[in-house]
């Protein structure tokens, strides 16, 4: 287990799309602008205490973001309950 995992703290990308770490199917990084040199590298981290639902994360495209920057934008929108 990670040391972030033993504290309770994981990645929501992964608990969302139910997927290991190095098996993402959306990019979030694009070595020099390029679409051949794609890799997930952006996380958002979050304790047990965020509810598995409702939250709704969205990944940026390539196509949109490519001349802006290498990275697109990771979003995600938690709807905190009082």
């Amino acid at each position: 287990m990670t040391a972030l995992g033993q504290r309770d703290i994981h990645s929501l990308y992964h608990r969302d799309r139910n997927c290991l770490h190095g098996q993402e199917s959306e990019k979030t990084f694009y070595m020099h602008h390029s679409a051949e040199k794609e890799y997930h590298i952006d996380y958002h981290f979050a304790g047990s205490k965020v509810p598995a639902r409702p939250f709704e994360m969205t990944i940026g495209t390539h196509e949109a973001w490519s001349k802006l920057s290498d990275h697109v934008p990771l979003i995600t929108d938690i709807a905190i309950e009082d």
